[in-house]
């Protein structure tokens, strides 16, 4: 019998090249929990058209979170947790239709009124974590029944008022 050998994997940095784009087909990209600390969320992202999955949780990007990404109108699962994000306006999400699990924790989303508006309006979303982005608007201002199909909410170490 052979003997099975770990793999180890050491954590990717630097720049993302984008002869990503070059995959036509790629439907599934992560590269969470890598060091990209350094760098902005790639703009060239916004142009994987079949992407149905990315998630970029704990990679350490920093900066502004790239409007177009709201042109992937196929995506379903979007995992921007626990990187140094901001937004002042999600009005980028409402592009993405068919998005199933939104995850922005840890961005700072304080500037951006907009959320519960937008956010809870996609058509097929079913989760939406949204923990710890500096949300101070109640949500409880506007019906989350507008959402016909959420399942999980977490609003966690927010500033809501009730």
């Amino acid at each position: 019998m052979g003997t099975l050998q770990a793999i180890k994997t050491t954590r990717q940095r630097g720049k993302i090249n984008p002869s990503l784009l070059e995959l036509k087909h790629l439907s599934s990209l992560d590269l969470s929990n890598n060091s990209f600390s350094s760098i902005h969320i790639p703009k060239f992202f916004g142009l994987l058209e079949s992407l149905t999955y990315l998630s970029l949780s704990g990679a350490l990007f920093q900066g502004a979170i790239p409007h177009n990404l709201g042109n992937l109108s196929k995506l379903q699962h979007l995992d921007l947790g626990g990187n140094n994000l901001k937004s002042k306006s999600l009005q980028w999400v409402s592009g993405l239709s068919s998005l199933q699990y939104l995850d922005l924790s840890s961005a700072d989303l304080y500037k951006a009124n907009d959320w519960v508006q937008v956010a809870l309006k996609l058509p097929s979303l079913l989760e939406l974590h949204l923990t710890d982005c500096g949300l101070e608007d109640d949500p409880s201002s506007i019906s989350v029944n507008s959402s016909k199909s959420l399942l999980v909410l977490d609003l966690s170490w927010n500033s809501l008022s009730s």
